[in-house]
């Protein structure tokens, strides 16, 4: 699964984009108490539902036949705000009707049959659910209910398909799954199988769909309603993709070949056919949801479909997304985890693949597969959980995929690196082999490595602790050193680091491999003479400074990844006062001036200048550092030739939006006023301009962007339209966020663009403390304990006490408390390092 919902800053995710993310607690609480008996599985349930797309309710029954190892005198199962009607025990001809019992705080039902059972038993319930709504995309909701076209759609992960049918609904109770859907006779259902029979019944019809393989509850799919579908003819399973009839959807040209090309990549890496004999899409609006992974029918968020100008950054994003989805088959679908706590055994290991097909397939086209871990150093700090810890109810892993995709990633790079990709795709192999259709744990896979790897204790080390480490390399008595530390100062965590390094010898360029499990290691072979590149390839999960006495590896030495990743690490560095800021800064400057427009480093370099504005630079020195920017970049652009670049947007942003530029806005409004919006190069940009050098009147007038059939300029106007000046355009933003007009759409995420500007935070937190009760009617009860996270870009002491007061009245909000101390932390934390930062620049 993908999930969208996060906390952006412009350009890059913000410092912690759901950082922090989610906290350490006592397991108070046994295993038999939140997860159900080992004793009994789940051979086959069959699940009726009759469905109404515009209704608010459902009904439906369903029989589980199980298999008890053991005599028991209770049976469990999963339900959550289902009304039960009826419960019969079925066992050896005999039926035992069951009193209707209430499932307790983890949705588990405990029945009492009155007799001691073993052996095979079938368990039939009748029910009755409620249908969510586009706002809460949980189980079955609703979707398109303001237009003539309602449509039901699912989504079951993760423990959600017990808000849709009783089901023993645990990720290693895998079962064979049979459904029957009653629905309006018009309307056609999808579902991960194909149908096997359709009675019409006068106004209605029954579709029976074909027996699923044996897999697990969160993936399963359903969807009612009117749909168009489009062929890919040329897919091996003859794909289908489906969309709401009245969604106008352009299925990218390419879209069959990428198929065939996952497909193919993973048969042949893991000498293993595709699983299944279905492989669908369900494209739509779906919240904060990119995609979904069910068997046969992959969901995909219509926001996530690239437009024919799209830049090539996201089409790499898209096409690295149906890779993701297409390899879950094989590593979540039929391989899964045991349970919750193994997670990363799905998302990592689907978006380490993913970003190797893309790489293989589109080498001209790669570039959102670089660095993924500069996304989860934002997100991994001494107050998050790891990836591999403790989940008791989807509260547990909630906010927290950015670490697996990106943390756990990077890890199987590193180890890839360490072992060879040889002996990791020989590895991969046996692991499906052995585990086919199987669930798994993280020791299921460490153990089949040779124990002279260190396997275990290198995994162990990065996805049973949050943080990461702080390389160090140094001289000491003439010989060359290298140590290790935790990058946030803690001094009870070591890391079993497999290091790349890249030396320049006689010879030209050697790589050398090293395995750091100390506090300190000589580095043998290496002399201090030496240019040294501690990241080899990039991929590295640490950050890394040197004694400035060291030789310096040269830049055009470098690769690309490489020269991402040295420049993310300089800039961490320099944002926590380990590097000179002023130094880096003006490092930079150079890059955007010297090198080639539309160049991926130039991108990163126009990132961090626009991330100061928001994240480190307090409100009475923006003005001067906008002064110091405009004396050292480039001026006279050409605007017409960068508003067509990859980069063109920020590019855009930079000067229009934070340096003022007469001659941006200039051309900004001119392009905007001879251009259709749906041909607007650089859209965001060009958007975000507008807003920000609007009059009261024409932000008025702006709001009508929102005013289109075509979502993609409705999600640009969304995530442009907060980058007002002023209180009076503050209140009209947040007001509009909170209309109907947006009903459908994410908007909770949407609050922290005011906030971006040091002068409305105040503005922002006061609206903010008297609209509780509006902001909870549009925001799901789980989701409203982000709300803190849009002031993660504050910065400043006096901040603290404004979020403090601002969140003041919501402490009956559930787990506010908790996420409202990471971000005072996070803020504590940001002005300490940014006076250190500052400091350092003279200009100020």
């Amino acid at each position: 699964m993908k999930n969208l919902h996060c906390f952006k800053s412009i350009a890059l995710l913000t410092r912690l984009i759901l950082v922090y993310i989610l906290i350490f607690s006592k397991n108070v609480v046994s295993e038999e108490v939140y997860r159900l008996s080992d004793n009994v599985s789940l051979t086959k349930q069959s699940v009726y539902l009759k469905l109404t797309p515009g209704e608010s309710t459902f009904t439906g029954r369903t029989s589980l036949v199980l298999s008890i190892d053991s005599p028991v005198q209770t049976i469990e199962y999963h339900s959550h705000g289902l009304l039960i009607s009826s419960v019969v025990f079925e066992y050896k001809g005999a039926n035992y009707p069951l009193n209707i019992e209430h499932p307790n705080q983890f949705d588990i039902i405990t029945e009492h049959v009155p007799l001691s059972v073993v052996g095979k038993a079938t368990l039939n319930i009748e029910f009755a659910g409620k249908i969510g709504d586009a706002d809460n995309i949980q189980g079955l909701f609703l979707l398109g209910e303001s237009g003539d076209n309602p449509y039901i759609f699912s989504q079951f992960q993760e423990m959600e398909a017990r808000r849709v049918f009783p089901s023993l609904d645990e990720p290693n109770k895998k079962a064979i799954f049979s459904f029957t859907v009653d629905i309006p006779e018009g309307m056609g259902a999808l579902h991960n199988t194909r149908p096997l029979a359709v009675t019409h019944t006068g106004l209605r019809k029954i579709v029976q769909f074909a027996t699923t393989p044996q897999i697990n509850t969160d993936v399963l799919a359903l969807a009612v309603g009117n749909f168009a579908n489009t062929a890919l003819p040329t897919t091996a399973l003859k794909s289908q993709v489906y969309s709401p009839i009245d969604i106008p959807l352009n299925t990218p040209a390419g879209l069959g070949l990428l198929v065939n090309q996952t497909v193919e990549y993973m048969s042949d890496y893991l000498d293993t056919p595709f699983p299944y004999d279905k492989l669908d899409f369900f494209v739509s609006p779906l919240g904060t949801l990119a995609a979904m992974e069910n068997v046969g029918l992959i969901a995909l968020n219509t926001n996530q479909i690239p437009d024919t100008d799209s830049s090539d950054y996201d089409v790499c994003e898209f096409n690295k997304l149906i890779a993701h989805e297409i390899v879950h088959m094989w590593f979540g679908n039929s391989i899964t985890m045991r349970w919750y706590n193994d997670f990363w055994l799905n998302e990592s290991f689907t978006e380490f693949f993913a970003a190797k097909i893309i790489q293989q397939y589109y080498p001209n086209n790669q570039t959102c597969t670089f660095i993924p871990q500069s996304e989860a150093f934002k997100t991994d700090n001494p107050r998050a959980k790891p990836i591999k810890r403790a989940v008791k109810n989807r509260t547990d892993n909630e906010g927290s995929g950015q670490l697996y995709y990106t943390k756990g990633r990077s890890v199987l790079e590193m180890l890839e690196e360490h072992v060879g990709q040889d002996l990791l795709r020989l590895i991969m192999r046996r692991y499906v082999e052995a585990y086919h259709g199987k669930n798994v744990t993280t020791s299921d896979f460490t153990k089949l490595f040779p124990p002279q790897y260190f396997v275990a204790d290198i995994i162990a080390s990065f996805t049973e602790q949050s943080g990461y480490p702080l390389i160090s390399v140094f001289e000491e008595h003439g010989k060359l050193y290298i140590a290790q530390q935790s990058y946030h100062g803690e001094h009870n965590k070591l890391w079993t680091l497999p290091l790349s390094l890249k030396v320049i010898d006689n010879n030209g360029i050697a790589v050398h491999h090293f395995l750091l499990n100390h506090e300190k290691q000589l580095l043998k072979g290496i002399s201090p003479e030496q240019a040294l590149f501690v990241n080899g390839d990039g991929v590295g999960y640490y950050r890394w400074e040197s004694q400035e006495s060291t030789a310096i590896f040269p830049l055009n030495k470098l690769t690309m990844s490489e020269r991402l990743a040295s420049m993310d690490n300089n800039d961490a560095l320099a944002n926590s006062g380990r590097l000179n800021f002023k130094t880096h800064l003006d490092q930079l400057i150079r890059i955007i001036a010297d090198l080639p427009s539309n160049e991926p480093e130039v991108e990163t370099a126009l990132d961090a200048l626009i991330d100061y504005f928001i994240e480190m630079i307090p409100a009475d020195l923006q003005s001067k550092y906008a002064d110091y920017l405009k004396r050292k970049l480039p001026s006279n652009l050409p605007w017409e030739t960068l508003i067509s670049l990859e980069n063109g947007g920020k590019w855009l942003e930079l000067y229009g939006v934070y340096l003022n530029s007469d001659d941006a806005v200039r051309f900004t409004k001119d392009y905007f006023s001879t251009t259709t919006k749906a041909e607007l190069k650089s859209r965001l940009g060009v958007f975000r301009v507008l807003v920000s050098n609007a009059t009261d009147e024409e932000y008025d007038t702006l709001l009508k962007l929102f005013n289109s059939n075509d979502r993609s300029i409705q999600e640009d106007a969304l995530d442009s339209l907060g980058y007002v000046t002023n209180k009076k355009q503050l209140t009209r933003f947040y007001d509009f966020l909170l209309s109907k007009e947006t009903t459908g759409f994410v908007i909770d995420y949407r609050f922290q663009y005011p906030i971006f500007q040091p002068k409305l935070r105040q503005e922002a937190a006061n609206y903010i403390k008297n609209h509780l009760q509006s902001i909870s009617l549009r925001v799901p009860d789980d989701q409203l304990q982000w709300f803190p996270f849009n002031f993660l870009t504050a910065c400043s002491q006096d901040e603290i006490g404004l979020v403090k007061n601002t969140f003041a009245g919501w402490s009956n909000v559930s787990g506010i408390d908790e996420k409202l101390q990471v971000v005072l932390e996070d803020i504590d934390n940001c002005q300490i390092n940014s006076r250190k930062a500052i400091k350092q620049v003279t200009i100020f």
